[in-house]
């Protein structure tokens, strides 16, 4: 065994995904392992700190057919070629491909010859239900066929057949923060997401309009940036809401800024596992999170937070409400948030990654009991 790996991603730009690849791929150097990142998507771009040993393959200058869009199923055909051949001139240990459009390119570059010396893990960081019928059926192709796919929650593994969870497990994404919640809350209620249709910001402005007709010293401040930025902008000047509701933007000292607030809202219509609520959870902050993949796993409903149903306006803010109403109640939430941040550690995370890749690569089997 070699303790080589290929990581195969679209780009390391911003999301969850990535920052948790970038992570992965520092602390398995770290031990030992030798990593290569390759990179497909257009315009693939290094957002997150990465180890300088690693070895980056950036192939997003291959186009599609001149006659056709550069849209993935296009490229698509190059993609696997190209991917095809790096897989063989290194000939790693392992193959692991990150989000669901990676492992079916990655499946279908692993031909028969490569698979007797490279073991395929792919690792779904989405809800699955988000995929269409035919994004679904290429999933469950990928899927069947690896060696072991990893879920971020239960409720994504369990989506999927019995024949592809007999070799699946579920590891959380690593999370590391260095700030606590501040003794001194203002009045304020926060978000952290990038401004698409998938964080559904809208929702959690119209029922904090409600909550601000209640309790005009409140104020709402999202953080993140996004297509919807112009969008989420008229809605917030719609209904009078420019002094109180502001677009922070993305900001590097994320943590320091939401700190002092005194509840952290996540209105998202589906997650794989949003980092930023195990984030605002472990930094000891009370929280709210509409029920998606992976919030049920970490917030348990009246004991360490609040979870309302996906796209219920009347239900976010009566959540709120009640927290701001009940500051005992928010103070002991936070409390009870901080005790999952061991479950999180970069350690334990990586201690699994590692201990799944070893029984991969030498053939033992999942224990899912590990």
């Amino acid at each position: 065994m070699k303790k080589e790996l290929l990581f195969i991603i679209g780009s390391l730009r911003r999301g969850g995904a990535e920052r948790v690849t970038s992570i992965l791929t520092r602390e398995l150097i770290s031990r030992g392992w030798k990593v290569h990142l390759l990179m497909w998507g257009l315009n693939a771009e290094v957002d997150y700190p990465v180890s300088p040993k690693t070895d980056i393959i950036n192939i997003s200058d291959i186009k599609a057919p001149f006659f056709l869009p550069n849209r993935v199923r296009y490229r698509f055909p190059r993609l696997v070629s190209r991917i095809r051949k790096v897989i063989r001139q290194i000939e790693p240990d392992a193959v692991i491909s990150i989000m669901f459009d990676s492992c079916y390119i990655a499946h279908s570059a692993m031909t028969r010859d490569i698979l007797r010396k490279t073991k395929h893990i792919t690792s779904e960081r989405n809800d699955p239900k988000i995929l269409n019928k035919i994004q679904l059926f290429q999933a469950k192709k990928a899927y069947g066929a690896s060696s072991a796919c990893v879920f971020q929650t239960e409720r994504a593994m369990r989506f999927f057949s019995p024949d592809i969870q007999a070799h699946s497990v579920v590891i959380p994404n690593p999370v590391t923060v260095n700030i606590t919640a501040a003794d001194k809350k203002t009045p304020r209620i926060v978000s952290v997401g990038r401004l698409e249709d998938q964080k559904n910001h809208r929702l959690l402005i119209d029922a904090f309009s409600y909550v601000h007709r209640l309790h005009p010293e409140y104020r709402l401040d999202i953080y993140g940036r996004g297509p919807l930025q112009s969008t989420l902008q008229e809605q917030i000047n719609s209904l009078g809401l420019q002094d109180a509701v502001t677009l922070c933007g993305e900001v590097p000292d994320i943590h320091e800024k939401i700190s002092d607030a005194e509840i952290f809202a996540m209105s998202s219509d589906y997650e794989g596992m949003s980092n930023a609520l195990i984030e605002a959870m472990i930094m000891g902050l009370a929280c709210i999170s509409t029920d998606t993949a992976g919030s049920d796993e970490i917030i348990s409903d009246g004991k360490n937070g609040l979870i309302v149903p996906v796209g219920d306006r009347k239900a976010l803010t009566d959540a709120m409400l009640k927290l701001i109403e009940n500051k005992e109640l928010a103070e002991r939430f936070g409390l009870e948030a901080k005790k999952c941040a061991d479950k999180f550690s970069v350690k334990k995370i990586i201690d699994q990654w590692e201990e799944l890749l070893l029984q991969v690569i030498t053939e033992r089997g999942i224990d899912r009991n590990e």
